[in-house]
């Protein structure tokens, strides 16, 4: 490919993860299991040298799935386009580098903006959940993926795999159920307040 007829390209490249990584398996869902995998996982890297993709297991691994998604993957077609076609590339290393290093951080301010879009939407599912359970307070339940050493316990709600915390009380495990009552929601605020039953 790329790599064997020089043609400089952006790689995605992962480290491998410190510790081995075991797969929690689709059904039954193990949010404890899930959470340990993810953080686990190494953030990946864009860069005109190639290297190891751990999550992929590939030597190396240049993204050319979308290019009108992302710039990215414009980019590499465009490589491998002009190659193909007898042309020189249009992008050399030191232009790779550049739009590596504009990709990454626009590439954090989309998830962001993903995961804001994201929340935003769920919380709002919940508020209006909670007007149409008025003046009975609304129930949910959540289990308990984390113990935090600032006095939360980190949950995930069954039905909607929304992420959120409660105040930590003795004897909370991982993998425990809560029985919860959804006290505030400010979806503009992208805030959710949730009581143990």
């Amino acid at each position: 490919g790329a790599i064997a007829a020089g043609v400089p390209v952006l790689f995605r490249r992962q480290a491998p993860p410190d510790e081995p990584v075991t797969i929690p398996p689709l059904s039954p869902y193990d949010p404890v299991a899930v959470r340990r995998a993810r953080r686990a996982m190494r953030r990946g890297e864009v860069g005109p040298r190639p290297g190891p993709h751990a999550a992929l297991g590939l030597k190396a691994y240049a993204q050319a799935t979308s290019p009108l998604r992302r710039y990215q993957d414009f980019v590499t077609h465009r490589q491998l386009r002009a190659v193909v076609g007898g042309q020189p590339p249009p992008y050399d290393l030191e232009s790779l580098q550049r739009i590596a290093a504009t990709y990454e951080e626009q590439e954090r301010g989309s998830r962001q903006a993903e995961r804001g879009s994201r929340d935003y939407w769920m919380l709002r599912w919940l508020e209006q959940e909670k007007r149409r359970a008025a003046p009975e307070p609304l129930r949910v339940q959540g289990a308990i993926t984390g113990i935090e050493a600032r006095g939360r316990t980190d949950i995930e709600l069954c039905e909607t795999l929304f992420v959120s915390s409660v105040p930590r009380r003795p004897g909370h495990a991982p993998g425990q159920v809560l029985e919860l009552l959804v006290e505030q929601v400010n979806p503009r605020a992208g805030t959710l307040l949730l009581r143990e039953e």
